[in-house]
């Protein structure tokens, strides 16, 4: 049903929408629904923004502005999400405690916003995964989290596994139980432009978008294996912490299917913000857990080399995420010293958007 028919009755409305480090320009979608929600008879003052940090850093003014835009900021209240404090109770789920931000949890209507993009958690982001991790409580998105990070339980998710992931179905689980109305969800093309735009329940609308991401970011990969693989980590290249995603290009299976034996997988990312903040997975946080302990990742890590390319970090930082043979490389000509070290003429295959590829019928 139309947005009007849905707030019809509610007073208040709170918006959960995906923060600084997704690709989406977000005000393309955000100026639409509050038109729509203000043709409802909601007033700009009845509603809060709230950026779905699951357990990222909090966004400052300047990042609000060039994610959401200057006039949405202008326009209604907005709140960084705190994942320790400011939360309710609502209920169980299939992995235990339902903790949720109380502005999101005592709104009459509650909106989803977020992008759809290949995730080595719950398959692809968006849908369910904008309030949990979004808008949950840090016990609850550890208790999420945990079986694909440790391998413990039901650990069936990976890129691109939907349908039976159980990851996702205790996103979604939560998702009902805290009364999240709908969701706008959008697939964006390697340009961070508009592809489509999904709206409607959340498991529904998800798996329309769903459909057209695995199109738009399946990648054909080369016919035989090649020695290095470029994996370009943007857009989600702002910290370190998040550059592990580059290996979506290789899709969940744990193994190369691009290097042949004795290959070398080199991560490029700008990591602006150098190693980043992650309430989950940072060292002394609940599920500390470096990049190469991953079960997803173990076998990649024992059995190519690495190398990350960034001008942005030390060894220090490095060692904190990816194993101690990985090299540091803080230029290209540093990057092509290494390699020419290791190989005399080697083929190279280029993933620009490492994160938002995955292999063609992954």
């Amino acid at each position: 049903p139309p947005v009007e028919e849905i707030v019809s009755g509610c007073r208040t409305v709170a918006i959960a929408v995906e923060d600084i480090t997704r690709p989406t320009r977000m005000e393309h979608l955000l100026r639409p629904l509050l038109k729509r929600l203000r043709n409802a008879g909601i007033r700009d003052e009845d509603i809060v923004l709230i950026a779905a940090l699951g357990a990222h850093r909090p966004m400052i003014r300047p990042e609000f502005v060039a994610k959401y835009g200057a006039e949405i900021v202008d326009r209604v209240l907005t709140y960084n999400h705190y994942p320790f404090d400011n939360l309710v109770y609502a209920g169980e789920t299939r992995t235990g405690r339902a903790m949720v931000n109380r502005f999101f949890h005592e709104a009459d209507a509650k909106i989803g916003v977020g992008t759809v993009f290949p995730h080595g958690h719950a398959g692809f982001s968006g849908g369910a995964k904008v309030v949990l991790p979004g808008v949950a409580g840090i016990d609850t998105i550890c208790a999420n989290h945990r079986g694909v990070s440790r391998g413990e339980g039901d650990k069936t998710g990976g890129i691109g596994v939907v349908e039976g992931n159980a990851t996702r179905l205790d996103m979604e689980e939560f998702a009902r139980r805290i009364g999240l109305n709908f969701v706008v969800n959008t697939v964006v093309n390697s340009q961070r432009e508009i592809a489509g735009v999904f709206v409607g329940d959340v498991v529904d609308a998800h798996r329309a978008a769903v459909d057209l991401a695995r199109r738009t970011y399946a990648t054909q990969l080369p016919e035989e294996k090649v020695d290095v693989a470029i994996l370009n980590a943007y857009p989600k290249d702002t910290e370190l912490i998040q550059s592990p995603n580059a290996f979506n290009a290789f899709g969940e299976r744990g193994e190369s299917c691009v290097l042949r034996d004795g290959g070398t997988a080199v991560v490029m990312t700008a990591s602006s913000e150098g190693r980043g903040v992650h309430y989950l997975y940072d060292r002394g946080m609940q599920l500390y857990t470096p990049a190469y302990e991953f079960p997803s990742h173990r076998a990649l890590f024992r059995d190519y080399g690495t190398m990350v390319y960034s001008p942005n970090l030390s060894e220090a930082d490095l060692r904190e995420i990816y194993p101690p043979q990985t090299q540091l490389a803080r230029s290209w000509e540093d990057v092509l010293a290494l390699l020419g070290e290791r190989y005399d003429a080697p083929s190279v295959a280029v993933f620009p958007f490492a994160t938002m590829q995955f292999p063609a019928g992954g």
